[in-house]
């Protein structure tokens, strides 16, 4: 499985997809760092247009009104509890609920989610170190501990 679709939990880019689409997990990667860094307009627009293709349609205009009427944080907890709830029953990485639950600082559901992507052997917890939507945890003892655990440097 391609590493970009297996980081964020998203089937392959269909075969027929439209044209500008392969690249919608770049569109992920944008819109974290976009949402990490404070531009939840700019964020939110690269996250729609990432998941368009990816998501239902009443999840994706769910996430946009909870934007526009509620703000980012509303937001991001309506993606959340999307992402959990698909989470039962395919395969969402554990590693990128834990992202979104940083970029609204709830620490102890990002460890959460962390620890089940360590026990699952997620490919990517090893990028908790340098992933941009993980910065604000990086602080905490529980950093340190998992990245020990993991056998990498603190």
């Amino acid at each position: 499985m391609p590493f970009l679709v297996k980081m964020h939990g998203h089937r392959p880019v269909p075969e027929d997809a439209p044209n500008g689409t392969k690249f919608c997990p770049a569109r992920g990667y944008l819109a974290v760092l976009l949402l990490a860094k404070g531009q939840y307009t700019e964020g939110f627009s690269e996250w729609q247009q990432e998941v368009s293709i990816f998501h239902n349609a009443e999840q994706t205009k769910a996430v946009v009104d909870a934007f526009r009427k509620s703000g980012y944080r509303e937001a991001m907890e309506v993606n959340i509890r999307a992402l959990v709830e698909r989470s039962k029953r395919e395969y969402v990485s554990p590693y990128y609920i834990a992202i979104w639950y940083a970029l609204i600082s709830e620490n102890d559901n990002t460890f959460k989610w962390l620890n089940k992507a360590y026990e699952v052997h997620d490919d990517n917890v090893p990028l908790l170190r340098v992933e941009p939507g993980l910065r604000s945890i990086r602080s905490d003892p529980r950093c340190a501990d998992l990245l020990r655990r993991m056998g990498l440097p603190q």
